[in-house]
């Protein structure tokens, strides 16, 4: 337990370093300390028990990896824009493996989603990443291939979340649902912010929601072995 706090109390310290970075505009400090976000909360999850289901976990630190790698190019997108493609690569990596741990952390004989809720479910993802493309469409230039297409995996993942209901404990299922909507949510204000027009507070609103909806998957996920085991 005290092994458990110590991490948790780490972990918002980095949180709230990296958030006084993007407030303030330091980017050293935002160099340091957001490459430790990831590790911190793979760290979280092997200490909350996530091996007890070896494949979940696997594919979890997989994803999480794959976030920290996109983490570190993306900020060196200024320097070389380049970056940027690599860094939406590593997500689009990530976003497949939180697809498929997504599916792992099911119970085998879960309630069936019946076809109008999936329909509905479909249409309304559908609907919002194909207007989110129409308003950026025109400003993509080279970038729409690889920006459509990292737009269809995001959607698949939070489609996937959102499959996972009456499959897995309710907690799970809340926890992983609400943080791919918020990366859904970061991704997009991401694409706002590059491809229509500059928001304000930009940074700190997509790191704030963006590390909400990696810990909170985080947890989601943990949760589901918890039930699992018990």
């Amino acid at each position: 337990m005290k092994k458990r706090n110590f991490l948790t109390a780490g972990f918002i310290i980095v949180v709230i370093v990296v958030l006084v970075a993007q407030v303030s505009g330091n980017n050293t400090m935002n160099m340091v300390f957001k490459p430790m976000i990831m590790p911190v909360l793979a760290v979280m999850a092997i200490a909350n028990g996530i091996f007890q289901k070896r494949s979940i976990a696997m594919f979890t630190l997989t994803a999480l990896f794959f976030s920290w790698i996109g983490d570190i190019l993306l900020m060196f997108q200024e320097a070389k824009p380049v970056f940027f493609v690599f860094g939406l690569g590593a997500f689009l990596l990530a976003h497949i493996f939180f697809i498929v741990v997504y599916k792992k952390a099911t119970a085998t004989s879960g309630k069936i989603n019946g076809i109008t809720n999936t329909i509905i479910r479909t249409l309304i993802i559908s609907g919002y990443t194909l207007f989110l493309i129409a308003v950026v469409y025109d400003n993509l230039g080279e970038m729409k291939i690889p920006v459509i297409l990292y737009a269809v995996v995001i959607s698949v993942m939070v489609w996937s979340a959102f499959s996972r209901r009456g499959k897995t404990s309710a907690g799970s299922f809340s926890y992983v649902a609400a943080g791919s909507v918020l990366f859904v949510l970061s991704d997009s204000l991401i694409a706002l912010n590059k491809f229509w027009q500059p928001l304000p507070e930009a940074g700190l609103i997509i790191m704030a929601t963006y590390i909400l909806a990696q810990y909170l998957i985080m947890r989601g996920l943990v949760k589901h072995v918890d039930s699992v085991k018990e």
